[in-house]
C-alpha cells in the first residue's frame, strides 16, 4: 500500500514498542524475551566513542551471535542487504541496534527483509501482504535528535541505473525496544 506521499510505502505489520530506562535493563529485558541469541547492528566508531561497548559487552558477551558494523552514513538498499543476509544467517532471537538513524534503520529494515521468504524488492515495494514476525528490536540511538529508535519509518537510498531513489519505508516491527540512555548518547 503507498501513501499519499509516492516517496513513503507502508507495510502492515502489528507494533509493540517499549521505553527502557537504563542500559542496565536490556540484560532483564532479554531474559523477559528468552533471548540467547543477539545480533548487533552498531556503528563502530559511536558503538565505541559513546561508551556503549564498555556498557554493553559485559551483559552481552556470551549472546551475541555476530556483528554488522559494514556502513556509511546514510543508509543504502545493498547494506541493508548485506545486514538482512548475514542475520537470516544467524537466526537470532533478539536485534541490537546501536548508533544514530544510519545504524537503527539498517536493523529495522534488515531485521524484517530477513524474516521474510519474499524477495527484498518485494518489501521494498511494499507487495508483502501478510509478514512473518520479525524477532525483537532493541535500538539504543547514541546521538541525539534523529529520532529513529521512535519511529516505524526506515530510510533507505537505492540506486537504479546510476539515479539515487530516496526512500522512507513504513516498517512496523512485531516488538520494539528503545533505550535512551543518557551516559552514550552525545
Amino acid at each position: 500500500m503507498v501513501d499519499e506521499d509516492p516517496t513513503v510505502m507502508s507495510l502492515k505489520v502489528p507494533a509493540q514498542q517499549k521505553f527502557l530506562g537504563e542500559c542496565s535493563s536490556i540484560g532483564a529485558t532479554f531474559d523477559d524475551l528468552r533471548s540467547n541469541s543477539v545480533f548487533l547492528v552498531a556503528d563502530a566508531i559511536a558503538y565505541e566513542a559513546s561508551g556503549a561497548s564498555k556498557i554493553l559487552e559485559p551483559i552481552l558477551q556470551s549472546s551475541i551471535e555476530d556483528r554488522f558494523s559494514e556502513f556509511d552514513p546514510n543508509p543504502k538498499w545493498s547494506e541493508v542487504i548485506a545486514c538482512a543476509d548475514a542475520i537470516r544467517k544467524h537466526t537470532p532471537d533478539t536485534v541490537l541496534a546501536v548508533g544514530g538513524g544510519t545504524a537503527i534503520d539498517i536493523a529495522k529494515l534488515a531485521n524484517l527483509i530477513a524474516a521474510q521468504p519474499v524477495s527484498p524488492e518485494t518489501i521494498l515495494e511494499c507487495r508483502l501482504d501478510d509478514p512473518n514476525p520479525a524477532p525483537p528490536l532493541i535500538a539504543i540511538p547514541t546521538t541525539a535528535g534523529t529520532g529513529s529508535e521512535a519511529t516505524h519509518f526506515s530510510v533507505v537510498y537505492v540506486v537504479i541505473l546510476k539515479n539515487t531513489f530516496f526512500s522512507r519505508i513504513n516498517i512496523i516491527l512485531i516488538k520494539k525496544y528503545i533505550l535512551n540512555y543518557k551516559d552514550i548518547s552525545y
